[in-house]
């Protein structure tokens, strides 16, 4: 979204976590066109992140965002993207926004 990374996952499974980056797909579908010309796209895998969950003591939204910001560091890393420290508002209820979603999403 914009060549930057945000935040925004759903956690509870206990599953690890492989953190993944994609390269090229800005060359390969810029924005605003609707179908993507051929390109290379690369693929980046990092190493598997673990979390025991939330603890039982602590506040659940605050153990969940400390999560998610160890998992956008790791993409981060491996993209080399910059980060962006808030979650990407959703699309407007109302559908004035054209399911666009964030400002910066939009051409």
């Amino acid at each position: 979204m914009g060549g930057r990374a945000w935040r925004g996952w759903r956690c509870g499974t206990g599953a690890p976590v492989v953190p993944v980056a994609l390269e090229g797909t800005d060359r390969a579908q810029p924005r605003g066109r609707a179908v993507p010309r051929p390109g290379r796209i690369g693929v980046r895998f990092g190493a598997p992140l673990r979390f025991a969950g939330p603890a039982a003591d602590g506040p659940r939204g605050r153990a969940t965002r400390a999560i998610t910001d160890e998992i956008m560091t790791a993409i981060q890393e491996l993209s080399g993207q910059e980060y962006v420290d808030s979650y990407a508002p959703p699309p407007r209820q109302d559908g004035l926004d054209g399911g666009r979603g964030a400002p910066e999403n939009r051409s």
